[in-house]
């Protein structure tokens, strides 16, 4: 079995920048033979709660730019000076946040499964959710994350997808991957992907 973990915190108010910004913390949980977690992948994004901030009166952009250099690129790269998304997206639905995935550190023995990760954390905030990741977050290669509904947003290295679309890979795989029995994980393959999230993280 392979599961993903998430970890943020919310504040109960929101009176700062910050408070329209969410950090999730991800991994991506296997077992080994005797029944141990460990951890096989590791993710970083953040969630930008749109509807809240419109709902404050809380200038978007601001909030951006406050959080990093990297939020306010990809601002300008989701919206035009209205504030609306750009035309090139198509998003004609709802859209409560924008899920960001900007860094993810795998296993070579999730290489098999990562496009139903990706798939499943997508999913996991609801269908009112648009989702980017630069196009480095994965190893997925272009027709891997086409059939994940991602398309490029010209001249960024984002790519974008809307929750309300139902994409190729959901179609062909509606109960997700189904991992094999036999799959199996030990403590060295969380030693390996510890040592790389760390060395990122520097």
């Amino acid at each position: 079995m392979i599961r993903i973990e998430c970890k943020f915190e919310a504040s109960i108010s929101r009176h700062e920048l910050d408070d329209y910004i969410r950090g999730l913390q991800l991994s991506v949980i296997a077992y080994t033979v005797d029944g141990m977690e460990v951890v096989l992948g590791r993710m970083g994004a953040d969630q930008l709660l749109l509807t809240a901030a419109e709902t404050d009166a809380a200038d978007l952009f601001c909030i951006c730019d406050n959080d990093s250099e990297t939020m306010n690129t990809l601002f300008a790269a989701l919206f035009d000076e209205t504030y609306s998304f750009q035309a090139e997206l198509e998003v004609n639905d709802n859209t409560d946040h924008v899920l960001f995935l900007w860094h993810s550190v795998f296993h070579p023995k999730l290489r098999p499964f990562q496009s139903s990760i990706i798939n499943t954390l997508s999913e996991m905030f609801g269908n009112d959710c648009a989702m980017v990741m630069r196009r480095t977050a994965c190893d997925l290669d272009d027709r891997e994350l086409a059939d994940l509904g991602f398309k490029k947003i010209a001249g960024t290295d984002f790519v974008f997808r809307h929750l309300a679309y139902v994409n190729e890979f959901s179609r062909g795989n509606p109960q997700g991957t189904e991992v094999p029995h036999d799959f199996e994980a030990d403590e060295e393959d969380a030693e390996w992907v510890l040592e790389r999230w760390d060395i990122e993280e520097e």
